[in-house]
């Protein structure tokens, strides 16, 4: 799933998004609606065996000192704070620079942009953007309000419980502590999200294709 229209400033100019080309994308995403008609989008990110090592390469890799650091790097790690700053700083959800303690407007070394936080953050701000009233006039769904599934086995200790240097901390704890409401973001087994899933052809759909 990919928005209609490039909120994130990701994509070449006069350019849509396009999923697997170099754009913030979703893997599933449920679209709801509760008894009293307000409407939800529940984007999912499955992961399975995937865990990030080398150093939690991001950012920091402009740095030439870096043992990841690849020639064009820096390039790279500018474009990314320009791109991402401004829409941290203005965002209702995650919490910005002063809220984390940081040097005023600059993120780079936040965990922000370190994997797999930087995943996280880009997802964090599509949603936002996909549910902003402003935005519905641009988007086939006109949710209101999210929550942001992540779908992690609970054998996947690699990525659940290592200590990320970026913040000294486990996954679910580190990435809470940059949220201004946690309840919006959600992790879960696949076997207890499955469970939980009525629809027959949703739950098969997505048990086929990433369980």
């Amino acid at each position: 799933m990919v928005s209609e229209k490039d909120y994130l400033n990701e994509c070449k100019k006069g350019r849509k998004p396009t999923r697997g080309n170099n754009c913030t994308s979703i893997d599933a995403l449920i679209y709801a609606e509760d008894e009293s008609g307000k409407k939800y989008i529940f984007p999912i990110e499955w992961k399975y065996t995937e865990y990030y090592d080398n150093g939690d390469k991001s950012i920091e890799d402009s740095n030439k000192k870096s043992q990841n650091h690849k020639k064009g790097d820096e390039a790279k790690g500018t474009e990314r704070l320009d791109r991402y700053s401004n829409l941290i700083t203005k965002s209702t959800q995650l919490k910005d620079n002063k809220q984390l303690n940081l040097e005023r407007g600059n993120y780079k070394n936040s965990v922000y942009f370190f994997e797999p936080f930087y995943q996280l953050m880009r997802q964090t701000l599509w949603v936002e953007q996909m549910t902003k009233i402003e935005n519905h006039k641009n988007e086939e769904l006109n949710a209101i309000d999210y929550i942001h599934i992540h779908v992690i086995p609970k054998e996947n200790d690699s990525l659940l419980d290592k200590i990320y240097p970026c913040s000294k901390k486990k996954m679910k704890t580190t990435w809470n502590s940059c949220l201004k409401n946690e309840k919006t973001h959600r992790i879960i087994s696949p076997e207890e999200f499955l469970n939980s899933i009525n629809d027959a052809y949703l739950r098969n759909y997505l048990e086929t294709r990433y369980w």
